[in-house]
């Protein structure tokens, strides 16, 4: 939070900046760190996903940053966030642009403040689109170490909006609601 540029993001955490590579129009793991050689893998869809990328390339590329940004959020994005007292808000997907109700569209970074920029969304979204490269998308971003950092901090927020309003079972939703996102759901696999 209130970060400029992405601090972890040195040789001696998760990689630096590297070079441009060209050829694939990527910005590489600088080659000092030991996750220069990492490759981004990527596994097929399933029928019917709405996955996409990695799968439209015939080959794997190395792991990759094109830092698109740098408008981390902010401590006034989070506390915006952490003011949903509801989880979830039936139809909240459709009121996402206008009233952003619930903590789930807060923290994901489907709905932000008024007035702040839409272009890279918010919360957590905001970070995948502003790293951009292997972590912009589901199926790739794992590969990256700053995934793990990136959603442990997450987790801490979440946990945060938790012990602040300790909803009870009943609170979270177990219909209407994305694959994953149901209180008796199995995570959604990477």
């Amino acid at each position: 939070v209130d970060a400029k540029r992405c601090e972890p993001c040195t040789n001696d955490l998760v990689g630096a900046p590297g070079l441009y590579d060209r050829k694939n129009n990527i910005v590489l793991i600088d080659h000092d760190s030991p996750f220069s050689t990492w490759t981004e893998y990527c596994t097929e869809p399933d029928g019917g996903s709405r996955c996409f990328g990695c799968q439209k390339r015939d080959k794997f590329l190395p792991l990759n940053r094109n830092y698109t940004a740098n408008e981390f959020p902010t401590t006034n994005d989070l506390l915006f966030t952490l003011q949903a007292n509801n989880w979830f808000v039936s139809g909240d997907r459709e009121q996402a642009s206008s009233s952003c109700p619930s903590f789930r569209l807060r923290f994901e970074g489907f709905c932000g403040r008024k007035g702040e920029s839409t272009q890279h969304l918010f919360m957590h979204n905001k970070v995948h689109n502003m790293i951009h490269g292997s972590m912009c998308c589901a199926s790739t971003a794992s590969n990256d170490p700053l995934f793990l950092l990136h959603h442990s901090q997450m987790d801490r927020i979440m946990e945060c909006w938790f012990r602040k309003y300790r909803p009870t079972v009943k609170q979270l939703p177990n219909h209407g609601v994305e694959p994953g996102n149901c209180r008796e759901c199995n995570l959604v696999g990477i």
